[in-house]
């Protein structure tokens, strides 16, 4: 029989043998967090608009257009305070082909294109053709008023805009989660050890990948890559950060109130009158100092999707919705990006005959290996109608170290 030897006396912690110690590990593992995915859970849970796509290239395509123009930017005039007649030249003149009637910002006179000297150049009389023409300003604008018709409806020359095509891609982003057989019939001191623990844990950890791709990507790629030694085609889309590039403010130091009107000026230009701003910490904390001395309306705490949120109404009864993304780190700490509900479909690859490719856990069984394997895939996108309605506003002096 073995013995580890012999004690005289009282039997302590140093004289016990360690080894038969019950270690003392509390039975929850605790996982550092924030592990919020906002706008990843509002793309799945609250979006107005999902949509499957069926290119087998993993593009999917929407036509956008908007209206006719009725803003025109001058960039020189002539003959103006001399007589009823002169030229104006527009910086783009194409939306003019003759007998329009026009409104003259800088001077606040209404006068008639009488024809196009040139593609950007304009004739111009006054409307009774008697009074002077007053020359306008450089770099101001000139509205399109109407087209010009008398009582013999002659019918004017056919005008009107080209739709454009536009495109993003899927990007698949997959995890494998895999334990031997004998690893799954131990026993652990702690949570978070098991097979399907694991496989918790590894579906939140690409809820973050997604939400960083759909907030951050900025490239639009499809080639083949070198994927786990294999040469495979690989597809890279865009982000909001890819798609959002009309609205781009960015400021130095802390967020102001000058700054944020521009931006709201900006993005609530188009669209609906309703907004989300997903925001980085530091820029979260420069509005919440902004909003307390200036824009405070009424700021109502609110809970959707699972994500909390807080609502302002902005002087003019346009609607903000402001949520904290703790995946904006590092120098997107300082960052927000504005989303009009209305315009954002997330898209997603038909389903193959595995199942749907939104987002799908499937068992992967190898030949001859014993325990378990699951694949997570999701094989996505999203579609930004008419980027003009949304916008990113960033902090260019902050690095988030």
């Amino acid at each position: 029989m073995a013995t580890g030897g012999n004690v005289q006396g009282n039997l302590s912690s140093t004289t016990q043998p360690s080894v038969f110690f019950s270690p003392e590990v509390e039975r929850t593992l605790h996982i550092l967090e924030p592990m919020r995915t906002p706008f990843t859970q509002y793309l799945y849970f609250g979006s107005r608009s999902q949509k499957p796509a069926f290119e087998a290239d993993g593009y999917f395509k929407w036509g956008e257009d908007q209206f006719y123009p009725w803003n025109l930017t001058i960039s020189a005039s002539t003959g103006g305070g001399a007589g009823a007649t002169g030229t104006i030249t527009f910086t783009d003149g194409s939306a003019l082909v003759g007998d329009e009637i026009l409104y003259v910002e800088s001077t606040d006179q209404m006068v008639r294109c009488t024809s196009m000297a040139s593609a950007n150049v304009a004739n111009i009389s006054t409307i009774n053709g008697s009074t002077t023409f007053v020359a306008p300003t450089n770099a101001t604008l000139v509205k399109i008023m109407a087209g010009l018709m008398g009582e013999q409806e002659i019918a004017r020359t056919a005008t009107s805009t080209i739709p454009t095509l536009m495109q993003n891609i899927m990007t698949m982003i997959s995890e494998d989660v895999a334990m031997t057989g004998r690893a799954e019939s131990g026993k652990y001191l702690t949570t978070g050890q098991t097979f399907p623990e694991k496989l918790r844990k590894r579906i939140l950890e690409i809820k973050l990948q997604l939400e960083r791709w759909f907030i951050l990507s900025n490239t639009l790629y499809r080639g083949a890559f070198t994927v786990q030694g294999v040469s495979d085609e690989v597809t890279i889309g865009y982000g909001l950060q890819g798609l959002l590039t009309t609205n781009v403010q960015g400021y130095t130091g802390p967020l102001l109130s000058a700054d944020l009107d521009t931006f709201f000026k900006a993005v609530f230009q188009y669209g609906t009158g309703e907004k989300i701003l997903y925001q980085g910490t530091q820029q979260l904390y420069d509005l919440n100092n902004v909003v307390k001395g200036y824009y405070q309306v009424t700021g109502i705490p609110a809970r959707e999707f699972g994500v909390d949120v807080v609502k302002y109404v902005i002087p003019g009864q346009a609607k903000l919705t402001v949520v904290y993304d703790p995946v904006m780190d590092g120098k997107f700490g300082g960052a927000g990006f504005a989303i009009d509900p209305g315009d954002l479909v997330l898209r997603y690859q038909g389903p193959d005959t595995t199942g749907p490719r939104g987002f799908r856990v499937t068992n992967v069984k190898l030949p001859n290996v014993g325990g378990s394997k699951k694949q997570i895939l999701a094989d996505v996108g999203i579609q930004y109608n008419n980027q003009e309605t949304g916008g990113l506003l960033h902090q260019t002096d902050y690095t988030g170290v």
